[in-house]
């Protein structure tokens, strides 16, 4: 586990931390990376919003904004935050946390429980777009 901090750039508002990868923006790049486990805000780390979100959108227990939210959550503790923990060892540099097969994995599951708890619904005449 590594302590990354923020190099803040006032002018554009901007944040990057160095990593493997070289000088990244925290708000891009960090926000998704699967080593990334938590702010560092005053003397605690607080992990990230988005790792939890995402648990809660396999489990299905979390709504749709729920990524959003935690988006925006993380926003705020990197504007009141001084540095990122990383759990990036081995150098290997940004990873997904989270791959557009997965998602569209998971929104093909939903769909699948919507249709089958809604099954007495009147199925719309087929149609077609011109």
């Amino acid at each position: 586990m590594k302590t990354l901090p923020f190099q803040r750039d006032e002018k554009k508002s901007r944040v990057t931390v160095t990593c493997a990868d070289g000088d990244i923006s925290v708000y891009s790049n960090c926000a998704y990376c699967i080593h990334c486990k938590g702010i560092w805000v005053g003397k605690r780390c607080v992990a990230t919003p988005q790792t939890q979100a995402l648990a809660e959108l396999k489990k299905g227990t979390a709504g749709d904004d729920a990524l959003m939210n935690a988006a925006m959550m993380f926003n705020t503790l990197v504007r009141d935050g001084s540095s990122i923990e990383c759990d990036d060892d081995g150098s290997q540099g940004f990873k997904r946390l989270f791959q557009t097969s997965e998602i569209r994995k998971n929104y093909s599951l939903c769909c699948r429980i919507f249709s089958k708890k809604h099954d007495n619904l009147e199925k719309p005449a087929s149609f077609s777009i011109q």
